[in-house]
C-alpha cells in the first residue's frame, strides 16, 4: 500500500465517522407507552403529492446514513494505524486533514484554530503517513530507511552484506565511462577507423597501457 492509499483509506475512515454521528440522535426517555402509529396504504394515498415526497425522502436519507461493518472495520483498522504513531500533534494533523477531505470543517480553519499554518499542517500529515508505511507496511528482513534517508545509496544498505557488494582490496571503481576495464588492448577492436582514432585520442593517463614506449616505436615504424 502506498502513500495515496493510505490517504485514501483515512478520508474513507473520517466519512464512516461523520456518517454514523447523527445530530440529535439520543437514547429514548421516559415518556408515554403508546406504540407509534402505523400509517396503512389508504393514508398514504390521501396524503397528496407533497406528504409522500417527504416522506419518501425520509426513507431514503435513512438508508444512505446506515453504515455496513466493512466500513466500521475499516476505521477501526486506521485507528490502529493512527496509534502507531509517536507524536500526538501528527495524529491531529492526520485526522484533521482527513475530516477536511471527508466534508467536514476546512483544513485551512483546523489549522487556524491549532495555531499553525497550512503548510505545517500538510508537512505534519505527510509525515504521520511515512510513520505508517514504515511500521505497516515496511520491510522487516531487509534494512529499509525510506523515511529517515530517502537519497539512493552508493554503497550497500546492510552492513552485513558488504562482503559481497562492495569492493575488494585495491580495487578501484569505475565512475566514468574511460576508467571501463573493457578498454583495454587486448579487448579493444579496431576493425573499422573510426575505432581506431578513438583509441589513439584517448588519454594516456587513463590508458598507459595503450601509449608507452612501445606502442610508440611500433607506430614510427608504420609511419617510415
Amino acid at each position: 500500500m502506498n502513500h495515496d492509499e493510505i490517504e485514501d483509506r483515512f478520508i474513507a475512515a473520517a466519512k464512516t465517522e461523520m456518517r454514523r454521528r447523527v445530530e440529535g440522535v439520543r437514547p429514548a426517555e421516559y415518556g408515554s407507552s403508546m406504540p407509534d402509529y402505523c400509517h396503512t396504504q389508504a393514508d398514504v394515498f390521501g396524503w397528496g403529492g407533497k406528504r409522500f415526497q417527504e416522506e419518501r425522502e425520509a426513507f431514503y436519507r435513512r438508508l444512505t446514513n446506515q453504515v455496513s461493518a466493512q466500513d466500521i472495520s475499516e476505521l477501526h483498522e486506521c485507528e490502529r494505524w493512527a496509534a502507531l504513531i509517536d507524536d500526538i500533534v501528527l495524529r491531529r494533523a492526520l485526522w484533521g486533514w482527513s475530516r477536511s477531505k471527508a466534508g467536514g470543517e476546512a483544513f485551512k480553519a483546523w489549522c487556524a484554530r491549532e495555531r499553525i499554518t497550512r503548510e505545517t499542517g500538510r508537512r505534519r500529515k505527510t509525515a504521520a503517513v511515512e510513520q505508517i508505511m514504515l511500521k505497516v507496511f515496511g520491510r522487516t528482513v531487509q534494512q529499509w530507511n525510506n523515511v529517515a534517508d530517502p537519497v539512493l545509496h552508493d554503497g550497500p544498505v546492510s552492513a552485513d552484506k558488504s562482503g559481497t557488494m562492495a569492493p575488494g582490496d585495491g580495487e578501484r571503481r569505475c565512475f566514468t565511462w574511460r576508467d571501463d576495464p573493457s578498454l583495454k588492448r587486448d579487448g579493444f577492436v579496431e576493425s573499422n577507423g573510426r575505432g581506431r582514432r578513438f583509441y589513439r585520442d584517448v588519454k594516456a593517463k587513463h590508458m598507459p597501457e595503450a601509449h608507452g614506449p612501445a606502442n610508440d616505436a611500433g607506430r614510427q615504424q608504420r609511419a617510415g
